[in-house]
């Protein structure tokens, strides 16, 4: 069957949520900073069945239901096979103040930028479904703008005909001038049993209590849930493998979470605890859903981190999340399939189930590289295919048993016992065999260790890289890079002042310092004190005329005091380099016309930006606009000024149809938020043509009560509405 993807109403019993705090919350800068969004934090005990919009994703195998309300949770995927819920679901909606904002729920899978528990978590957000009749393929598109960063997250959750899997393309775009911080967590929840297994690949993990090997603390296995007694985060360190999960021993089902380790390294899960302190928060979160645990996909390795988006940088990678069942435990997976192997003695118990249709393969196992059984299998999503082999030889110690699935010539998916992360390296002793050690070795000897040695080679972990060395900035010892090292951490976790202070520190050991003059010159840019931000990117351009960030940043200042054309030359230097080429050419091109913009755009990074500024120069020059799926990919369906776009050009058409139908989907992406229709507007004014951003604006004040009163929106109209603007102040 193809995919059906449809809208309706989910009505939940809901304990309702109190009107946002009309105190500002002024932090300026660090994890708790929410301005301009309030606090929500009035929680009551009055409840209410209140229906929710409900988007909904169903093939043979899953069934999926987003909802956009609630920040966009995947409130409920339901595996058919197994007829259970594949996450936790929490069936009221019952707020604790655990978020940035206080409001937040638990249950489903929750998507976090820029940080965690996000200013989003219960909030409105985007969403729409998209069909690709085609493949059969559906998706539902959800995703929002972060009002503190101005910075844009959009995720797309699919399904396709015939899997058991849902795919999760997540993209991050900084549509600012400036480097931004952060991160991005995909937080799901699991009912907390006592059976509960946590599958993660890992030797080392890091708590709240510093670092230690995983899964043995202590003489306690932490891999299982009911070892687990305070609340803890628990993050995986030094993965090489894509996938974690969970399985339920008792239960026979389970759950993996695949992603390129390459590009979303992080793996935590987090718990309650079993203890009171813990449990606590059943009452607190739900009715009768009972516990959770959180297991968590994250772009970098915990919480704690964060790096930087580069000024109008797009990020996207892709994620699946799959059920299984009757396998009993699984111990490794891609995103095709999941295998489990258990060795006693001379008996190995196999497991495989496929998530795509495979259909006919060999399960095969080896031992140290000699295959010593095979058996035909047909694999289909929610079939799991389970064997008991019993060996002529139990496999000796230090032996590498392999198992895996193979169609024709093909590895699909291959598990090795141990697995590599858990092999150590042989001593070179060890390697020699048949030598004592006494006398020297023969040249067979050293043929015999030669062959020994590089089939260790294949079975080892790989070689230890350097741990970064940084002294404390107290340290009388410490150097300007070490100390500018410690700014840019604090600049990453949002202390803007501490950063400062630590920037002035390095200069003080070396005064020509120019990363430091950079990072002093971008905080004075982003608080408005462009004289400053020239004086230190003049110097550190002084000092080293290859930092391409102190160019970009130098050619935004003075772009922001009217130095137009000397913006224009410094931004032109960068387009034949490499480090800040993307930031510049996106500044640079709307000095162009539009054929020598395009033709700039086309040679840069794809972004909704480039694709914006590519779109509008087709329609100020009055041409159509060819597919721009060569040079984009698939357009984004929340992108507002994309939308805009096609509301404008049909105006100019006299395609009313058209346009009105672009308008309601610009609406619905919108919200009728009116700091919502404010940052389309700004795009406007920023890149192509301010009357196109006023006139978007004032039919928005007339037709949307929000934006009509909103004050900003008020200010904004009258400085268009001034007598030298050419605005018709009487439609306002």
């Amino acid at each position: 069957m193809s995919v059906e993807a449809w809208e309706d109403e989910l009505v939940l019993k809901t304990y309702l949520l109190g009107p946002g705090d009309p105190l500002p919350h002024w932090e300026r800068t660090g994890m708790s900073r929410i301005y301009p969004y309030p606090m929500q934090d009035d929680l009551t005990e009055e409840v209410r069945n209140v229906p929710y919009r409900a988007l909904h994703l169903e093939n043979e195998h899953l069934h999926a239901i987003v909802l956009p309300q609630l920040g966009g949770h995947l409130y409920s995927l339901y595996d058919k096979a197994a007829r259970r819920e594949v996450f936790y679901r929490n069936n009221v909606v019952k707020y604790g103040l655990v978020a940035r904002r206080g409001a937040w729920i638990s249950g489903g899978v929750e998507f976090n930028f820029p940080q965690g528990h996000t200013c989003l978590t219960v909030s409105p957000v985007a969403g729409v479904i998209a069909e690709s009749p085609d493949a059969g393929l559906a998706s539902i598109h959800l995703g929002g703008t972060d009002r503190v960063s101005r910075m844009r997250w959009s995720v797309r959750l699919s399904l396709a005909p015939e899997e058991a899997r849902l795919r999760q393309d997540v993209m991050l775009h900084n549509p600012t001038p400036f480097r931004q911080r952060h991160y991005f967590w995909a937080n799901s929840a699991v009912p907390a049993r006592e059976d509960l297994h946590l599958v993660y690949p890992a030797k080392r993990c890091r708590t709240l209590g510093g670092e230690h090997p995983y899964p043995m603390q202590d003489g306690r296995d932490m891999s299982w849930y009911k070892n687990h007694e305070r609340p803890n985060d628990i993050f995986a360190l030094d993965v090489t493998e894509d996938f974690f999960g969970c399985y339920y021993e008792q239960a026979d089902v389970g759950l993996v979470h695949w992603a390129d380790h390459r590009e979303n390294v992080g793996k935590k899960f987090f718990t309650w605890g079993t203890a009171d302190e813990g449990m606590i928060w059943v009452d607190l979160l739900t009715d009768g859903d009972g516990q959770y645990v959180e297991l968590q996909s994250g772009r970098f390795v915990d919480q704690s981190t964060f790096e930087f988006l580069r000024p109008y940088q797009c990020v996207r990678w892709s994620e699946y999340w799959y059920p299984l069942h009757g396998m009993g435990g699984f111990c490794w997976a891609n995103d095709l399939a999941a295998l489990n192997l258990k060795l006693d003695g001379h008996r190995a118990q196999l497991a495989a189930q496929a998530n795509v249709p495979i259909g006919e393969a060999d399960l095969v196992l080896d031992v140290d590289g000699r295959e010593v059984w095979r058996s035909p299998q047909v694999l289909e999503p929610g079939r799991p295919v389970t064997e008991g082999v019993s060996l002529l030889f139990a496999p000796e110690e230090g032996s590498v048993v392999g198992l895996s699935v193979e169609v024709g010539e093909d590895e699909i998916i291959r598990y090795e016992h141990p697995p590599p992360y858990l092999r150590e390296a042989p001593s070179g002793l060890d390697a020699l065999p048949g030598w004592d050690g006494e006398g020297e070795p023969t040249e067979e000897d050293l043929d015999l260790a030669a062959l020994a040695l590089a089939e260790a080679a294949s079975k080892t972990t790989r070689v230890d890289l350097p741990k970064e060395v940084l002294r404390s900035p107290d340290d009388p010892e410490v150097t300007a890079e070490e100390v500018c090292r410690h700014a840019v951490r604090a600049e990453k976790l949002d202390d803007r002042e501490g950063a400062r202070q630590l920037y002035a520190r390095a200069l003080e050991r070396d005064p020509g310092f120019a990363a430091a003059r950079v990072g002093l010159g971008v905080l004075a840019l982003r608080r408005g004190d462009d004289d400053d931000a020239i004086e230190h990117l003049r110097q550190a351009v002084a000092r080293d005329a290859d930092c391409d960030q102190a160019w970009y940043y130098l050619g935004l200042a003075y772009w922001q005091t009217g130095e137009f054309p000397t913006a224009e030359d410094v931004w032109g230097r960068l387009l034949g380099r490499t480090d800040c080429r993307a930031e510049a050419g996106i500044e640079f091109a709307r000095s162009l016309d539009p054929v020598a913009l395009r033709d700039l755009l086309s040679d840069l990074p794809s972004s909704p930006t480039a694709r914006f500024l590519w779109m509008a120069s087709y329609r100020l020059e009055g041409t159509d606009a060819p597919d721009g799926l060569f040079l984009f990919g698939e357009q984004d369906p929340l992108a507002p000024e994309l939308i805009a776009e096609e509301y404008l050009r049909a105006l100019e058409e006299d395609d009313e149809e058209a346009a009105e139908d672009a308008w309601e989907r610009l609406r619905d992406l919108l919200l009728d938020d009116p700091e919502l229709w404010l940052e389309l507007v700004f795009a406007y004014q920023r890149w192509v043509d301010p009357q196109d951003g006023a006139e978007l604006l004032m039919r928005a004040a007339e037709e949307i009560g929000t934006v009509r009163r909103s004050p900003i929106v008020f200010y904004y109209l009258n400085i268009l509405a001034a007598p030298d603007t050419g605005f018709d102040a009487e439609r306002f």
